[in-house]
């Protein structure tokens, strides 16, 4: 496999845990979690981004290696496995190869559920990294929350809408504030809730500028 380290771009981090084509039996568990262990504290020295890129490709190169390639170039990220020629007996391969190298128990239905090397690698991601999805989905939730403003600071409504409108958000508020215990926005929380639909829409016009 070193000559799949070099004809594949690898972090200089992962170079050491790129392995031979596994045609053996498969490793311990014991050896399983320590290389595991290595896998994601490598990975996790690296950005965010990077971190995508290196698991990434560190997958593919373990995808090319099950297939018996000798380089990972023509294993595209997001073609399903089947086409790559990933069969049933490879799936287990693969699959037991992954276990070992992250340390994770990873379910038979693996190359079912995640059919591409760009899925198989973002869950082993979500799974290496739990922390980083949940800092991932409060961004995403945050830039809906940003369209969300943008479109009710931009738009002229009827009285209607305005009262549809804001007690759609009180309810999701209410809702969001039951589930979250928020104990710091309790006092806000009470008074947009107790609001009237005109007081919502002035404090959004006071807060975001709208004349």
């Amino acid at each position: 496999i070193r000559t799949q380290a070099t004809s594949t771009p690898i972090s200089p981090l992962l170079h050491s845990l790129v392995r031979a084509p596994l045609r053996r039996a498969a490793n311990t568990e014991a050896d399983g979690s320590e290389e595991g262990g290595t896998l994601r504290r490598r990975l996790g020295e690296l950005s965010g981004a990077e971190r995508g890129r290196g698991l990434l490709r560190f997958v593919t190169t373990e995808i090319a290696t099950a297939l018996g390639h000798s380089t990972s170039t023509s294993i595209d990220a997001g073609r399903p496995l089947g086409e790559l020629g990933v069969d049933s007996l490879i799936a287990v391969d693969l699959r037991n190869r992954l276990g070992a190298a992250t340390g994770l128990r990873l379910p038979a239905s693996l190359t079912f559920d995640h059919p591409t090397p760009g899925a198989l690698s973002e869950f082993l991601l979500t799974e290496l990294f739990p922390e980083a999805d949940r800092t991932a989905a409060a961004k995403h939730v945050v830039r809906e929350i940003d369209r969300l403003e943008a479109a009710l600071t931009t738009a002229e409504f009827d009285e209607e809408a305005v009262s549809g409108i804001a007690e759609r958000l009180q309810n999701l508020l209410a809702a969001w504030n039951r589930t979250h215990s928020a104990a710091d926005g309790a006092s806000v929380a009470e008074k947009i809730q107790s609001a009237t639909a005109d007081e919502i829409f002035d404090f959004i016009q006071k807060e975001f500028g709208k004349s």
